[in-house]
């Protein structure tokens, strides 16, 4: 089964992670991680996912806390940018809800 993008993913990110814009933010930090950037801030995911920073931040927060992504220390003062590093882009990818999923019945 493949999982469709769109308001089809949103919806299953809401069932599955309680908020619609999980699945949208770890599929940008996983392109990001996989294009090369080392590290990623919230207004880079923003920018990518097209969505407010308040939308994208507590989804960030939720990887650090689930230590899929690496809050870093900041570079400046209290303004400047928090970076973070990606961890498990196993995990990411699971909760991008972007893989292939081969379902095979164990039921007899």
């Amino acid at each position: 089964m493949t999982v469709p993008d769109g308001e089809a993913r949103r919806a299953r990110s809401a069932a599955l992670f309680n908020n619609r814009h999980f699945a949208d933010c770890a599929a940008h930090l996983l392109t990001a991680s996989k294009s090369g950037a080392e590290f990623v801030t919230v207004r880079q995911i923003a920018a990518a996912s097209q969505l407010a920073d308040s939308l994208v931040r507590p989804v960030v927060l939720r990887l650090v806390d689930a230590g899929v992504l690496e809050k870093l220390p900041r570079l400046g003062s209290g303004r400047s940018p928090q970076y973070y590093r990606v961890v498990d882009a196993d995990l990411l990818a699971w909760a991008s809800l972007t893989k292939s999923v081969n379902y095979q019945s164990t039921a007899r």
